[in-house]
């Protein structure tokens, strides 16, 4: 027990820093090889750990799995970017989406998502009371690769939400 618990920390603080190389990556004629690499390295481990939570399941699970789903779902994963997109339209329709995995759903949909994902995501941002998920919401609209999507996203901020 204490063997697996020391290699779920170990993958989380590697996906964690993989996360954090991607930022700096992401504009370099790197990318591509990058995204391949973190496909090969993570896609095992989504497989075994899935989408859904198990019961009485490690917390550290719980985190290394939003990461994972993240990451592979960045580097072009298109089951998991598809599965992100479903669960992102049953959240609006209810169907709320587990609050472990909302960064990464909403981060994912955002990236590569349209006018009509911003538009969604506004509509989420003004109809929810909780601050933490105001602040979700806004940092996924962040995640948009398209300029106009970015410029529209700078406008809400400063004009709806900051004054």
């Amino acid at each position: 027990i204490l063997y697996r618990k020391r290699k779920t920390c170990f993958f989380f603080c590697v996906a964690e820093k993989i996360n954090d190389l991607y930022s700096l990556i992401e504009y370099t004629d790197y990318l591509e090889q990058f995204k391949k690499y973190c496909l090969k390295l993570f896609s095992s481990i989504h497989t075994r750990l899935g989408w859904d939570v198990k019961s009485n399941e490690n917390p550290l699970l719980v985190m290394l799995r939003a990461t994972i789903l993240h990451i592979i779902g960045r580097s072009g994963d298109e089951i998991v970017v598809n599965e992100a997109k479903q669960r992102f339209q049953r959240h609006l329709n209810g169907d709320f989406i587990d609050p472990n995995l909302r960064d990464a759903v909403y981060a994912l949909v955002s990236y590569f998502g349209d006018e009509q994902t911003h538009e969604q995501f506004k509509g989420l941002y003004e109809t929810t009371d909780m601050t933490e998920e105001k602040v979700r919401i806004l940092r996924a609209m962040g995640q948009s690769t398209h300029p106009k999507i970015i410029e529209k996203t700078l406008g809400f901020i400063f004009e709806s939400v900051c004054f």
